[in-house]
């Protein structure tokens, strides 16, 4: 087939087919529908042995990602951005040791085999240092949750007189 002709059709399927709703008015939803709202109280995280808890149940630190985002907390948010990059960043890494490996011939000399170890062991403490200082920060983020969660919060309520409340969640 010849790649002229090749390119055209491919064009003309690609302008056609749409991967998105269009953002205007022109997919409606039902009359009846209504957003399911659900939600959670918020208790302390219990960390154990680098385990996380929450409500008995052991989760992974993903699973807790949004009772962290739904505090609203200057602190634990930066400490998301952190390990946001921190992921970020390591994704890109795995591919290291595949590109020093594409580059390499097959060592002939003990010496190249010597130094081939030495990167990929590097590459390993390396990565384990990453992944630990990741854990730091997730452990930091969530014992902060824990303090503004358990903290007590006093609220003035204005009525016929002056009422003062305090509020434990736990």
């Amino acid at each position: 087939m010849k790649p002229h002709l090749l390119f055209i059709g491919l064009l003309t399927i690609s302008l056609s087919a749409y991967g998105q709703y269009p953002t205007d008015n022109s997919f409606p939803l039902p009359p009846n529908f209504q957003p399911r709202t659900i939600t959670v109280e918020l208790r302390p995280i219990l960390i154990q042995k680098g385990k996380y808890y929450f409500d008995n149940r052991r989760v992974k630190y993903e699973d807790v990602g949004f009772l962290l985002m739904a505090v609203h907390d200057a602190k634990i948010d930066r400490k998301m951005k952190v390990i946001r990059t921190l992921k970020d960043i390591r994704i890109p890494l795995g591919l290291l040791p595949l590109l020093y490996a594409r580059q390499l011939n097959q060592p002939t000399s003990f010496s190249a085999m010597q130094d081939q170890a030495y990167f990929f062991l590097g590459y390993l403490l390396f990565l384990y240092a990453f992944d630990g200082a990741r854990s730091l920060v997730q452990s930091s983020a969530i014992k902060r949750y824990n303090e503004v969660v358990v903290q007590p919060t006093v609220s003035l309520q204005p009525g016929n007189g002056v009422n003062v409340g305090l509020n434990f969640r736990f």
